[in-house]
């Protein structure tokens, strides 16, 4: 029997309950994203003030809870276990996140060093989305019946966030204004098609995989029709990309039958959104599209996006380039530094005439936000080695998945919940060059899906070892 569950102690039923409280209002803040926060004075950058989400509050009281929890049940032992829960490569980017940005800067002049709040408001997420989300949800998700629970809470905030969505849809709002809870304070404002198809390119192959997956007919109804208006709603060239691959590849697993079926339901979806207002694929082709036409001067321009991973590149590239007035720079500008260092990303009115978001070509449909690279923006803040850790992180969340899923017996929630958790991994990996995964709402969820996956494969191992 494995030394871990004999150690293991009943909590107290108040604990059991808080548990399961904490679990419920933490999956329930993953949706709601920016839409719930608190701004934190001095750090304001661009006009704009940097917000704590609800999320982002909630994961810390969690984790102390969940520290308790361990403490009660194992011992100190067991609490200095919970950091094993986090994949290496989240550590690794955590460390080189700390030395890009306040350590490397202060050994070099090769770049300027950047004030705390500017480092803690790209660091704050990865701690909270690469490290702390592993330890908390898949501590408070232990058990068949928080797991439940916590799919349930997902289920619910996110038809929410998606009717929300809708409403925007048929409203008035401008096609790069459609959204979610993302990013504004208003009711039915802010928020933009970007950030809402990061959310969809997760959270729909998630919920196409469990459909397909599913025995009860209820939830096979509550998570088919979760994925039909999330595919719907997209309205992005990422978002349309990551549902199809994410989508198909964890159907596929499940079996030809289902991922036949998948597939076929997703060409009747696709080409349903293309006869809806917004005209869907359309518009999603026309997002990545390498021009955009200036509609106060008609003038043909660079997209915003390629603009920018154009930079991208050149911040990567500065090591190699002697007549580079940078060529110490082998860690990047540090988290934070590409938006704050002028000469890499001046300022709208000081960017050269004809580009997309010169000031007086500025338009919101040429330089859309989150249509950052996910990937460039690692390489440019955190090197190669940033990149490097990336990849390795999301091809560790992947085989957590694919573990989870050889461990669960045939026919299972968990086996149908570790495929559906693959899904959303690769879903928001071919979104990502498009936009960027590690958004409010996005990399909690991506996070969270593994997370409970994992935490359905650690059960089956005691439930087995306990049986021995």
């Amino acid at each position: 029997m494995d030394p871990a569950a004999q150690e293991l102690k009943p909590l107290p039923p108040a604990l059991e309950r808080a548990r399961l409280v904490a679990l419920v209002l933490l999956v329930a803040s993953v949706p709601l994203a920016g839409f719930v926060g608190v701004k934190i004075p001095g750090t304001s950058h661009q006009k704009k003030m940097a917000t704590l989400a609800l999320f982002d509050v909630l994961i810390w009281i969690s984790l102390a809870l969940v520290v308790l929890c361990r403490f009660m049940r194992q011992g100190p032992r067991g609490v200095l276990r919970l950091p094993c829960a986090v994949p290496v490569a989240a550590w690794c980017l955590v460390a080189l996140s700390v030395w890009s940005g306040m350590i490397w800067p202060r050994c070099t002049s090769a770049v300027e060093p950047l004030g705390l709040a500017s480092v803690a408001r790209k660091l704050l997420p990865l701690v909270e989305y690469g490290a702390l989300a592993f330890i908390v949800f898949g501590e408070l998700a232990s058990g068949e019946k928080q797991r439940r629970a916590g799919l349930l809470t997902l289920s619910v905030l996110t038809g929410i966030a998606l009717i929300y969505g809708a409403i925007q849809y048929f409203g008035s709002a401008e096609t790069f204004h459609v959204g979610s809870f993302f990013g504004g304070k208003e009711l039915f404002s802010g928020g933009n098609r970007n950030a809402l198809g990061t959310f969809l390119a997760v959270a729909v192959p998630f919920f196409a995989v469990m459909a397909a997956g599913a025995r009860a007919w209820e939830w096979r109804v509550l998570y088919g029709l979760l994925a039909a208006i999330g595919v719907l709603l997209a309205l992005s060239g990422g978002a349309v990309l990551g549902i199809v691959c994410g989508a198909l590849l964890g159907a596929v697993l499940l079996g030809r039958t289902r991922g036949t079926i998948v597939a076929a339901v997703l060409v009747v979806l696709l080409g349903l959104g293309q006869v809806l207002p917004r005209k869907n694929l359309r518009t999603a082709l026309n997002s990545v599209r390498m021009d955009r036409t200036c509609p106060k001067t008609g003038e043909q321009l660079l997209a915003m996006r390629y603009v920018r991973a154009g930079a991208e590149i050149n911040v990567l590239r500065a090591p190699l380039r002697r007549s580079d007035p940078k060529p110490g720079l082998f860690f990047g500008v540090g988290p934070g530094g590409y938006d704050r260092t002028r000469e890499l990303r001046p300022r709208l009115d000081e960017r050269p005439a004809g580009q997309t978001d010169n000031l007086e070509n500025y338009d919101v449909l040429a330089n859309e936000p989150h249509t950052f690279n996910l990937f460039g923006d690692a390489a440019a803040e955190l090197g190669l080695l940033g990149l490097i850790g990336f990849l390795w992180f999301f091809a560790a969340c992947a085989r957590r998945c694919l573990d989870a899923w050889k461990s669960s017996a045939e026919g299972s929630l968990e086996r149908v919940l570790a495929l559906a958790a693959l899904a959303a991994v690769v879903g928001g990996i071919v979104a990502s060059p498009f936009t960027s995964v590690w958004i409010r709402g996005s990399g909690p969820l991506l996070v969270m899906l593994v997370a409970l996956a994992s935490s359905a494969c650690v059960d089956n191992a005691m439930t087995a070892d306990t049986q021995d």
